[in-house]
C-alpha cells in the first residue's frame, strides 16, 4: 500500500475507499459508505497533482487569503477522510460482532475491536490488516 501511494501520487488513498465501499456497504452493519467524500478527495487530489505539474501551485507561505482558504479546504479534507476511516473501522467492528440469536458456535468467536489509536495513526494500512486478517468472516455466507 505504501509503494502504491508513492507510485499514484497520493491517489491510491481515495481508490482505497472507493474501491472497498461497495463490498462494506454489503457487510452486515449500520453505518454505511457515502461515495461523495472519496470522490471529493480523489479530485482534489487530481487537481493539484495537475496544477503541480502544469502550473505552479500557490504557495501557502505567503499570507494571501487565498492560500490560507486553500490551506483550511485541505484540513478539511484530511479531517474528512481521517472521519470516514473512523466509519470503516466502525463497519468493521459492527460486521465482525459476533451475533447473539446465531448458530451456538457464534459464542466462541470473539468480537473483532480495532484500537482506535492505531486507527487514527496508520489508517487504511492497519484497517486494511484487518480487513486480510478476517477475511473469512467478511465474506458473504453465499459465496
Amino acid at each position: 500500500m505504501i509503494g502504491l501511494s508513492v507510485v499514484t501520487l497520493g491517489l491510491y488513498y481515495p481508490m482505497w475507499f472507493l474501491r472497498r465501499r461497495e463490498a462494506l456497504n454489503l457487510l452486515d452493519a449500520t453505518r454505511k459508505l457515502e461515495i461523495w467524500p472519496f470522490s471529493l478527495v480523489f479530485a482534489y487530489q487530481t487537481v493539484s497533482l495537475c496544477m503541480a505539474i502544469f502550473w505552479s501551485w500557490p504557495s501557502f507561505e505567503d499570507e494571501s487569503t487565498g492560500g490560507a482558504l486553500w490551506m483550511v479546504f485541505r484540513l478539511a479534507l484530511g479531517v474528512l477522510m481521517m472521519i470516514q476511516t473512523f466509519f470503516v473501522k466502525d463497519i468493521l467492528e459492527g460486521h465482525l460482532a459476533p451475533a447473539h440469536d446465531s448458530e451456538p458456535g457464534a459464542l466462541t468467536v470473539p468480537p473483532v475491536k480495532l484500537s482506535g489509536l492505531l486507527t487514527f495513526l496508520f489508517g487504511t494500512f492497519y484497517l486494511q490488516y484487518h480487513i486480510n486478517a478476517n477475511l473469512d468472516r467478511l465474506r458473504p455466507a453465499s459465496l
